[in-house]
């Protein structure tokens, strides 16, 4: 799954993402981590339906998401 700031220099300026999330595809159900290919960081759903656009785009403005099972 790839994300990313559609205006980046605005996210640059004001990277206020509360409350935006990305829902995760169905086919991914049961899959609690992922691994941004860009940074290398795993992000926890925790099971969620949704990832918090906050925390996938803490580093850059793009993030390329495949689940990683440990």
């Amino acid at each position: 799954m790839t994300v990313a700031a559609r205006f980046p220099v605005r996210f640059e300026a004001d990277p206020n993402w509360n409350g935006t999330e990305i829902a995760l595809p169905r086919t991914t159900a049961g899959n609690t981590r992922w691994r941004d290919l860009v940074t290398g960081r795993i992000v926890d759903s925790r099971g969620a339906d949704a990832l918090p656009v906050e925390a996938l785009l803490r580093d850059l403005p793009v993030a390329v998401l495949v689940p990683d099972n440990g």
